[in-house]
């Protein structure tokens, strides 16, 4: 209702002064309209807002829409029910129509009709005009043509701006790691005339993160990655990872971004990974967990294909060799060296979720093929001169694996969240011992999707595993959480149903997870001794 005449002051100036003349001008627009507020006013007496009326639940019996949405379907599908709705139903709906971005200046007031157990609901919307940009400025570019960022959001003068395709196209060029971030204002010039100004800031070609984590398992984790973007020339990227104390690893990936249309279509890259840290087999026949050290080394070439706003997938040809170390042996066997493999992956991640560190809505996929064919060529190690039993274990023998990880959350009346996980493990070795790697046997769980049990406890060539988690967002930085799995193969174990409950808290320094679970002192034994589990982890979960 209120237009203020500031065309000729900038909506992302920061200046006293200027903001002073808009409090200013936006006052005396309002002044100007004050009969019109008097009219809404008289005409509203008898309405009240939703947060007056004392029920959490009620039956909206009638819709009176204001002039510009009474020939609006969508709105009325939308509340065409007679059933009763609660408080926060009838925000989302209103949510909805907001976010349809057809409407300006929405709200809603309510009147308690004769039966005194129904409502009316009265909803007022303006119906946004067509934006058409006459000019268009772009502030803080000093690498990239002001040329170039409008081919790259699709932008020409004296055209109408549809924005919904507009943030899109943000969301699009935000993937080519180029910007740090894109604002945009639109400024009337007149009833007919805007002009588009945005505010950018470009990404630095050299960019150094730190962080940390504490993993119930590996304890403190450090981690720095060095970032170098169109170095030594355009579109190329070269990424080094470096994790240290409780995991030792470097990761070094040389990247070309190929793009079309100013979007990324195919990343060719070759990585290097050098990765020393302790993983658990855990052996029935003795009911004990064998720790070893793992030393993996990988070189790895591929193509990475994004899968448009939903995750991207890849598939790599590897070289990849492994020793490991054991503490404890139950085989008899001092040490063994998984030589040199030739595997080709194939990685799946899509990643809908809404949030990384306090997921609400959405899913998150991760799914790994592996095959290694069968290479009799391979020469083995003459172990026997050094006076140490052969091992059994050739790298001559191929094998298939497929892993892959589903997380889905959907949260109900703002304050409730429902999680259902799932882990799957199946592998397939030509060898009668292990043509497959030793270390893809042992998986990791943790408290996220194998409450109840130590972390490494579910070693197989073969798991499935699938859990359901219950969230209760008590205040903006706390989540109470009760969590059930069942592991409900492991080779030719069937796990018995596990739970837990635990709080995640908002801190300065990530997440705090605090989880109690209930296990077996016999991890796959329902008939053995039931245990307590601890576990404590800050940061992202490994």
């Amino acid at each position: 209702m209120v237009t203020p005449e500031v065309s000729d002051i900038s909506s992302i100036s920061f200046n006293i002064k200027d903001i002073e003349t808009i409090k200013l001008k936006g006052k005396k627009a309002a002044y100007y309209k004050i009969n019109k507020f008097l009219y809404l006013k008289n005409e509203d007496a008898d309405l009240i807002n939703l947060a007056s009326i004392i029920e959490n639940t009620m039956r909206i019996d009638s819709l009176i829409l204001s002039k510009d949405m009474q020939e609006d379907f969508l709105i009325k599908n939308i509340f065409d029910s007679k059933n009763k709705l609660s408080k926060n139903q009838i925000t989302n709906k209103i949510l909805t129509i907001r976010k349809s971005r057809i409407y300006h200046s929405i709200y809603s007031k309510y009147k308690k009709n004769i039966d005194n157990q129904s409502y009316t609901l009265y909803l007022y919307g303006i119906k946004n005009k067509p934006i058409f940009i006459n000019e268009i400025e772009v502030i803080g570019n000093k690498k990239i043509s002001k040329e170039e960022i409008l081919s790259m959001l699709s932008l020409n003068r004296n055209q109408e701006l549809n924005t919904k395709i507009f943030n899109y196209n943000i969301k699009e060029i935000y993937n080519t790691e180029r910007f740090e971030y894109i604002n945009y204002d639109i400024v009337n010039i007149d009833d007919k005339k805007s002009k588009l100004i945005l505010n950018i800031k470009e990404s630095e070609n050299k960019r150094l993160k730190l962080g940390a984590v504490w993993d119930n398992h590996y304890k403190l984790i450090g981690k720095i990655k060095l970032d170098i973007l169109n170095k030594p020339f355009k579109n190329f990227r070269i990424q080094n990872e470096l994790l240290f104390s409780g995991i030792k690893q470097n990761k070094l990936t040389l990247y070309y971004l190929l793009s079309h249309n100013n979007k990324i279509n195919l990343i060719p890259f070759i990585e290097f990974t050098n990765r020393i840290k302790d993983i658990g087999i855990y052996y029935i026949p003795n009911n004990k967990m064998n720790y070893m050290n793992h030393d993996f080394k990988e070189t790895s070439l591929g193509l990475i294909y994004p899968i448009s706003k939903f995750g991207s997938i890849s598939i790599s040809y590897n070289i990849s060799s492994s020793k490991s170390n054991f503490r404890e042996n139950v085989w008899d066997v001092v040490s063994f060296t998984n030589n040199r493999k030739k595997y080709t992956k194939i990685k799946l991640e899509i990643d809908q979720i809404d949030d990384l560190l306090h997921p609400k809505n959405g899913y998150k996929i991760n799914a790994i093929y592996q095959h290694s064919p069968d290479n009799y060529t391979t020469i083995n190690n003459n172990c026997a001169t050094n006076g140490m039993p052969c091992n059994p274990w050739e790298d001559e023998n191929g094998y298939k694996y497929l892993y892959s990880e589903i997380d889905y959350y959907k949260t109900y009346n703002y304050n409730h969240t429902l999680r259902v996980f799932s882990q799957y493990k199946s592998s397939y070795s030509s060898s009668t011992y292990n043509g497959m790697p030793l270390y893809l046997m042992s998986t990791y769980g943790g408290s996220n999707l194998a409450v109840g049990y130590d972390e490494h406890i579910l070693t197989a060539k073969n798991l499935s595993l699938i859990g359901l988690e219950y969230q209760y967002h008590f205040k903006n930085s706390l989540t109470y959480r009760i969590i059930l799995n069942w592991a409900g193969k492991v080779d030719y174990e069937n796990g018995p149903i596990n739970y837990g409950v635990g709080m995640r808290i908002k801190s300065l320094i990530g997440p705090l997870d605090f989880t109690w679970g209930r296990g077996h002192s016999e991890p796959f034994n329902k008939n053995s001794k039931e245990i307590s589990i601890f576990y404590f982890n800050f940061g992202v979960v490994l």
